[in-house]
């Protein structure tokens, strides 16, 4: 501090509270801030993210109870397998499932054309399985539906009080629904 600066600071004090009328120097202290805030608010990213990895963590160490292991293994378990499993989960629709596999694969620094390529011909497997069981399902269904004309054997054939017809349409909507 320069001979000048030493003067006003004798003169006028050194600090604001020095330099302030008595009685000011404590309702500014009263009505200011201070250097503590509050803690900001999570982001629902963050929340969002935070809620998966627990339900993660928990369907995880359920496996682990029923002797899942292996994944961070090349020697056990592949990036192709991984991909596969990934696009099987895809299909099943579980969130935390697709998840667990998408974490296994970025954990074991997988490439993404590697997992796009597996996954994208689990996925086509699927469809086509898919397909040829719809397809021979439907084959089946429309032979009971037309045996005699539909009548004498939906007659013949009654589940729980009602016609096989109306019970086969009621399971189909279930599956549809399932798959929605």
């Amino acid at each position: 501090m320069n001979a000048k600066a030493r003067r006003n600071a004798d003169k006028f004090g050194s600090t604001l509270g020095e330099r302030l009328p008595d009685g000011h120097g404590l309702r500014l202290a009263a009505t200011s801030r201070g250097t503590a805030r509050p803690a900001p608010r999570p982001h629902t990213d963050d929340l969002a993210v935070d809620k998966l990895a627990s339900a993660q963590k928990a369907k995880l160490a359920l496996c682990r109870t029923m002797g899942r292991r292996g994944w961070d293994s090349p020697l056990e378990c592949s990036i192709e397998l991984l991909a596969n499993l990934l696009a099987e989960a895809v299909g099943k629709g579980d969130p935390v499932d697709i998840a667990n596999y998408a974490a296994m694969l970025h954990s074991r620094g997988a490439s993404h054309q590697v997992i796009a390529e597996h996954a994208l011909r689990a996925l086509l497997r699927g469809s086509r399985e898919l397909c040829v069981m719809d397809q021979l399902n439907a084959g089946r269904y429309q032979v009971i539906r037309d045996a005699d004309h539909g009548a004498p054997l939906q007659d013949a054939l009654r589940v729980g009080g009602t016609t096989l017809d109306a019970a086969a349409d009621e399971t189909i909507a279930a599956i549809k629904r399932a798959r929605t």
